[in-house]
C-alpha cells in the first residue's frame, strides 16, 4: 500500500471505532423498562409517498417479539370479532 494511502485509511477506522463507542455509551441500561402505548386500527391499502434509492442494510433500532401465552391449538372461539371481553 502507499504511504498517501495510509491516512485515509486510519482515519476511517479511527472514526468506525468512535462510532462504536459512542452507540454503545448512549444504549439504555437492561434495567430500566420502557412502556410504549400499543394501538389497534383498520388494515388501509394505500401509497406509501416515501421512495429511497440506495444500496445497504437496514436495522432496526428496536424488535418486538410476540408469543402466546397458552401453548396448543385452538378449539372453539367464545366471542365474536370487536366484542369487548373481560379478563
Amino acid at each position: 500500500m502507499r504511504r498517501h494511502h495510509i491516512w485515509p485509511v486510519a482515519a476511517t477506522i479511527g472514526i468506525v471505532l468512535a462510532a462504536c463507542g459512542a452507540t454503545s455509551a448512549t444504549t439504555p441500561s437492561t434495567s430500566t423498562v420502557a412502556h410504549f402505548p400499543v394501538t389497534i386500527t383498520q388494515v388501509q391499502k394505500s401509497d406509501f409517498p416515501v421512495y429511497l434509492l440506495g444500496l445497504g442494510t437496514v436495522q432496526p433500532y428496536r424488535t418486538v417479539t410476540l408469543r402466546s401465552r397458552v401453548d396448543g391449538q385452538i378449539t372453539k372461539v367464545s366471542f365474536k370479532q370487536g366484542q369487548l371481553v373481560k379478563e
